[in-house]
């Protein structure tokens, strides 16, 4: 359970960073963090740390990160207990960049995981959360974030358990891998 361990996230300014999560397991880190990698001379540089207790008995498991701009990052991930046998449903955490210290936390319903997190234009955030088994009816939905108010603004449904997630910006919309099947909705754009 390393949480977003290996995710590779490109942020505005084109800088790569990748997620190593918290690794009880090993003690290696102590909490989640991004470390900047070099591409050029294959080296890693400067480290962040994100700030994952959530209450006296959980941390946050990051399963997905996103940069919502140069200043702010988007994680998806789950309240988690030290002893790892327990989790509570997902929410996503939004941090201050680099300083790594949590805005906000929204607890989202409708699944065990948050599978993806991208940014859609300059102002928008999808969050794909679902269930591996059990009550799929639950399963269905894609979360809209409005990264100026940090607020949840829709919930789409998109059919039978949503997983990966890319945007088109030419045909202006999000194709949302599901259930096996491939299905895409339209980015929600407000009046």
């Amino acid at each position: 359970g390393m949480g977003c361990s290996g995710d590779v996230v490109i942020a505005p300014d084109s800088s790569v960073w990748i997620g190593a999560g918290r690794d009880a397991g090993f003690g290696t880190f102590p909490h989640a963090h991004l470390i900047r990698f070099y591409p050029g001379p294959d080296t890693f540089g400067d480290s962040v740390i994100l700030e994952d207790d959530y209450n006296d008995d959980y941390f946050l498991d990051y399963t997905d990160i996103c940069f919502a701009s140069m200043n702010k990052i988007y994680a998806g991930c789950y309240p988690r207990s030290e002893d790892r046998d327990t989790f509570l449903n997902p929410g996503i955490a939004i941090y201050e960049f680099p300083s790594g210290r949590r805005l906000k936390y929204v607890p989202m319903d409708g699944g065990e995981y948050c599978r993806d997190v991208i940014l859609v234009g300059n102002n928008r955030v999808y969050v794909s959360v679902s269930k591996d088994i059990g009550d799929v009816s639950r399963t269905r939905y894609i979360y809209v974030f409005d990264t100026g108010s940090d607020k949840m603004i829709k919930r789409v449904d998109v059919g039978n358990v949503p997983h990966y997630m890319a945007y088109s910006p030419y045909k202006e919309k999000v194709y949302v891998q599901t259930g096996g099947d491939r299905h895409y909705i339209t980015p929600y754009l407000p009046p």
